[in-house]
């Protein structure tokens, strides 16, 4: 399953294990990833909070804040260019964006 993947690679790309990811734990690097997965998978995929919520273990209003998160990141990368560069370097690997 593509979403797999994206988790996959997002956790990979930010040195975190799936198991903390998934984990009621709030460290940032792991919010960092958390927001990324959403972002990709809600603004560019088009999976419904609720679905990103179930696959990482969320209510759907956190997953709602974690994408106004990364949007904002997108929008000004200055925010936090860890996050802006990861949404791009994932999304091109999994063809939302071109090379």
């Amino acid at each position: 399953m593509k979403h797999d993947e994206i988790v996959k690679d997002t956790a990979e790309y930010f040195g975190v294990s799936i198991e903390n990811l998934l984990s009621p734990k709030r460290h940032r690097r792991l919010v960092e990833t958390r927001c990324t997965i959403t972002y990709i998978l809600c603004t560019l995929e088009g999976c419904t909070y609720q679905e990103v919520g179930d696959l990482l273990h969320r209510r759907h209003s956190t997953i709602i804040h974690q994408e106004r998160i990364a949007a904002s990141w997108m929008r000004n990368p200055k925010l936090n260019q860890r996050g802006a560069k990861a949404i791009e370097t994932i999304a091109t690997k999994h063809g939302y964006y071109e090379n």
